[in-house]
């Protein structure tokens, strides 16, 4: 009889093993403090398989459209199959759902669960081909005026970030990896993500919600009759020079220009020369059809081949970039009327330079590239 139950007894421990690697024993260990996961074998009391710590925030904002809304770090202890599980989706709202903080542990009760398309991708380095600019200038024989433009003088090797899609989730011990959740976000989203990793369903993070002002560098409002046109993001305020103030604007007031020398001066500052893309947007109303700047940061008015115009030429929004050597412009196809307001948006993605007009693409884009130099900022 006790050479059975011994029998019994191990083949029980045996079967408990193996049951394991199911992940029924699973559990997680949260730090608040840290934001840290542990994944815990054996009820909590085996050996720790993984640690993933969240490094974005618990309340991410983020722009609409296709990108990144949250990140993390993960450290793997031991071999693991499908270590990620499903996510689950919720819109935030004002039901009794998790907050993205832990909450009360539902996971967005009352919040509306749905699905939209989504990719883990995990951040490694890619060697990159570098251009190298240099400035060259040379002096008008005639005028005596100096004009320097940037030139590309040889290349060089980098070492640059990128992320990459994670096709399978089956991680070896000692893989440390940068992990990002993509997706498309749109306009209005308020969403909490739970996700499922290691058989453990982690309700402690996080939110993440569509923001019109993230990586906004500067907002004039013009909507107030003051010499000093504050700016609502940062502290490039502008200095009304010509220009007069009405009460009659799309959104309050706004500043009547007459198309021949009213601005509003706003100083050179760094956050304007270090774009890598831009995105320029503006209500108007026109009063006649005289070509005039919406935006201006060129270098002058006759040179062309620095900075960034935004404006309106023949009835027709335009874009502009000086790339060093010249020039590229854009131009729309519509033709804007008088005495209506449009909203105009001009951007140069990094590739490409277009305009749109009241939403709407209004143009064949076209590839361009900028040369950004300290240059006085007109509105």
């Amino acid at each position: 009889m006790n050479k059975k139950f011994l029998i019994l007894m191990i083949m029980g421990i045996l079967l408990l093993a193996t049951v394991s690697a199911f992940e029924f024993d699973n559990v997680g260990q949260y730090d608040p403090n840290t934001r840290t996961m542990t994944i815990v074998n054996g009820f909590g009391l085996g050996a720790d398989i993984a640690t993933i710590q969240l490094t974005s925030s618990l309340h991410e904002k983020v722009p609409a459209g296709y990108g990144q809304v949250a990140q993390f770090n993960m450290a793997v202890f031991d071999d693991y199959n499908q270590a990620f599980k499903e996510l689950e989706l919720y819109h935030r709202g004002n039901g009794n759902g998790g907050n993205g903080n832990g909450g009360n542990g539902n996971g967005g009760n009352g919040n509306g669960q749905f699905n939209r398309d989504y990719e883990w991708k995990f951040k490694t380095t890619e060697k990159t081909k570098v251009d190298d600019w240099v400035e060259e200038c040379y002096t008008n024989q005639t005028t005596g005026n100096e004009t320097c433009i940037m030139v590309i003088d040889g290349w060089h090797w980098e070492w640059l970030p990128v992320w990459e899609t994670i096709h399978n989730s089956d991680w070896m011990e000692g893989d440390v990896l940068t992990v990002g959740l993509f997706t498309i976000v749109e306009v209005n989203d308020s969403v909490e993500w739970i996700p499922n990793f290691f058989g453990v369903r982690i309700d402690e993070w996080a939110t993440w919600t569509a923001d019109l002002n993230v990586d906004l560098v500067s907002y004039w409002k013009l909507n107030v009759g003051s010499s000093n046109q504050i700016d609502s993001v940062n502290s490039n305020d502008g200095t009304v020079d010509g220009a007069t103030y009405t009460a009659s604007g799309k959104i309050g007031g706004a500043y009547n220009f007459d198309g021949t020398n009213d601005r509003i001066n706003i100083s050179n500052d760094a956050s304007f020369n270090s774009l890598s893309a831009y995105s320029i947007s503006a209500w108007i109303y026109r009063d006649g059809t005289s070509d005039d700047f919406i935006f201006s940061k060129l270098e002058d008015s006759t040179e062309h081949n620095k900075n960034y115009e935004f404006g309106i030429e023949s009835n027709k929004i335009f874009l502009l970039n000086g790339n060093g050597g010249g020039y590229n412009k854009v131009l729309g196809t519509s033709t804007l009327s008088s005495s209506t307001w449009y909203f105009v948006v001009g951007v140069w993605d990094g590739t490409d330079i277009k305009v749109y007009l009241d939403g709407s693409l209004d143009c064949s884009p076209i590839s361009s590239t900028v040369v950004l130099l300290e240059q006085l900022l007109l509105l």
